[in-house]
């Protein structure tokens, strides 16, 4: 028989019969749990050993994603302690010159192959040759939703058309773990976290995290600020163990920017823990956290000058650190903005009961003790109730879309954040999400807690938020504050009154002042050239921004056509144009005239 027809047998074979492939050299076979390579003879006589490459690998089928591009395949082996494990392997990956990152990847994942590197070579090969050419599984690079699935490192959660797997290039630590029964943490973690309002919160983030997609909120988090051993840490390993062990699933804030962009990204559609933010370079703090909020890392290009796509991810974050955002930016000369504060929202992580972060024993000796016990039961019972509270929310997906965002609305009624500012709402809305992810995970049996307890703990929070971040808007706020630190410090001594006499003029003046009466009441008008808005009232803010919102307080006077400065004379010179401020005299803005 040919060698040709050999060859087209055994391709033709059905998969689960198939123990040998051939290819350009020789053939693989599968023989005693292992993989092997026969090279081809050089003679009748000359047979060259077969080459041992490595333990038994069965390629259940090609991937592709819904572009019929980022072709690869899904691969599949027991680990050295005998588990069966999956993995995607790019193709790309089999184009290495020497094959070491499909190798590093696959022996991080348990799977042996030989180190003889003659033999090990082969393995590239033989994993397009073992692959089945009928059979196809869709891929993405992105973890989390996914046309009504939930993709996680290691497969998926709920039931699809076609089969569908994460493929990225390079070994993707999986924080996902398991250990004890969702019962089991119920009893033990849940039960020692009631009453306590931030332990409540914070677990509460964890069930928060995949319902994001499902009301379309942006990407936000939360910063439990407090002094040391005040049980912040314990919060954030609380909620760690909703999905994993919390010593392998909380992050440190040590990394680079595009370090933690790339763990952003192995968050997508679920909850980020990092802990201690002062261990942040303070210089990329502020960036940092713009970009985790944003949802969206920083676009580079290829090896040929190409842009390539940007890392994007939908996430909640949950933070702790002895400061702050603000503290640990100022240390550095920088000036936090308000969309940071309100993308990394603060909370004192004191609850009030002079004992930290902890207002419940629950029959310990003291807080420390209580905390020590709640670390070690996160960290023997882990990670299945979060198994368990993605399936209900997979299942119930349909219905969740509708009734999350009714929920809210219901709970902002409560917390009379209707008429709130924008900023305050856009916060507000985030807490709503948390305390109504709370209370689906009440009535589906997660917790033992009731959804009043829930409720109670989250609103704690909030309020905690809000008495430290004010009823306005920040950045109205900051702009109002630097205009009158401004003329607290100039108005008198830099700004010459307009009908001042010539021995009376100012030699570096900011600007011209004057007084006047209008429907009976006293003002005082300052002119202030372009140059002295832009650099001493605007500051960090555009000038566009600054002149609406002083003009919505009815401060800034445009002219008669609508612009924002007026075209003025003063004293001998020509005239040109002046932003002119209007205060009621004895206002807090003119207290010092």
């Amino acid at each position: 028989m040919g060698t040709h027809l050999i060859s087209k047998l055994i391709n033709e074979a059905p998969l689960i019969k198939r123990t040998h492939w051939p290819v350009d050299g020789g053939y693989f076979s599968k023989k005693d749990g292992r993989i092997w390579f026969q090279p081809r003879p050089k003679g009748k006589k000359d047979i060259p050993p077969a080459l041992n490459v490595c333990a038994e690998l069965k390629v259940v089928s090609t991937t592709r994603d819904s572009t019929d591009c980022n072709y690869g395949y899904l691969v599949e082996w027991k680990t050295l302690s005998g588990k069966l494990r999956q993995r995607t392997i790019p193709a790309e990956m089999l184009q290495d010159n020497d094959g070491s990152e499909l190798r590093k990847t696959l022996a991080n994942a348990g799977f042996e192959i030989s180190t003889d590197p003659h033999a090990r070579r082969h393995l590239p090969a033989f994993i397009q040759a073992a692959a089945p050419k009928d059979c196809f599984a869709l891929c993405t690079n992105r973890l989390g939703w996914h046309d009504g699935i939930y993709i996680t490192p290691d497969g998926h959660i709920g039931d699809s058309n076609e089969t569908t797997v994460f493929q990225r290039t390079g070994y993707v630590e999986c924080a996902l773990s398991q250990k004890g029964s969702p019962e089991a943490w119920i009893r033990e973690v849940a039960g020692l976290a009631s009453g306590n309002s931030r332990m409540v919160f914070a677990i509460c983030c964890a069930f928060a995290a995949p319902l994001m997609h499902l009301c379309g909120e942006d990407s936000g988090g939360f910063h439990l600020v407090g002094a040391s051993s005040s049980g912040k840490t314990t919060a954030l390993h609380l909620a760690s163990s909703v999905y994993g062990r919390p010593s392998e699933y909380t992050r440190t804030w040590r990394a680079t920017a595009n370090g933690l962009e790339g763990i952003a990204a192995l968050h997508n559609d679920g909850l980020l823990v990092l802990d201690e933010l002062s261990q942040v370079d303070p210089k990329q703090a502020g960036d940092v956290a713009y970009m985790l909020g944003n949802g969206q890392g920083k676009t580079r290009a290829n090896q040929y000058g190409d842009a390539r796509k940007a890392a994007k991810w939908r996430l909640l974050f949950l933070s702790s650190g002895e400061e702050g955002l603000e503290s640990v930016m100022t240390s550095t000369g920088q000036r936090m903005k308000a969309g940071q504060s309100v993308r990394l929202v603060e909370i004192d992580a004191d609850a009030g009961a002079s004992m930290g972060a902890v207002q419940e024993l629950h029959g310990h000796p003291s807080p420390a003790k209580l905390t020590l016990a709640m670390k070690e039961a996160a960290e023997k019972y882990h990670g299945a109730i979060g198994r368990k509270w993605l399936g209900y929310v997979v299942n119930n997906r349909a219905e969740l879309v509708d009734a999350i965002p009714e929920a809210m609305e219901t709970i902002l009624e409560g917390w009379s954040c209707d008429k709130a500012c924008s900023q305050v709402y856009r916060v507000a809305k985030r807490f709503a999400l948390v305390a109504v992810s709370g209370e689906l995970a009440c009535v589906a049996g997660m917790t033992g807690w009731t959804s009043q307890q829930v409720n109670a703990a989250v609103k704690a929070c909030f309020i905690s938020w809000k008495q430290s971040f004010g009823e306005g808007n920040r950045e109205e706020d900051e702009i109002v504050e630097n205009m009158d630190s401004f003329f607290i410090q100039y108005g008198d001594s830099r700004f010459e009154d307009c009908k001042a006499p010539p021995e009376r003029r100012i030699m570096d003046r900011l600007g011209f002042k004057t007084t006047l009466s209008v429907n009976g009441t006293a003002f005082i008008e300052y002119y202030l050239p372009p140059r002295v808005f832009r650099e001493y009232i605007c500051t960090h803010y555009q000038v566009e921004v600054v002149s609406r919102i002083l003009k919505g307080k009815g401060i800034l006077q445009p002219d008669s056509s609508g612009k924002n400065s007026q075209s003025l004379k003063f004293s001998n010179q020509n005239k040109q144009r002046y932003y002119v401020l209007r205060f009621e005299q004895g206002s807090s803005e003119t207290s010092s005239n």
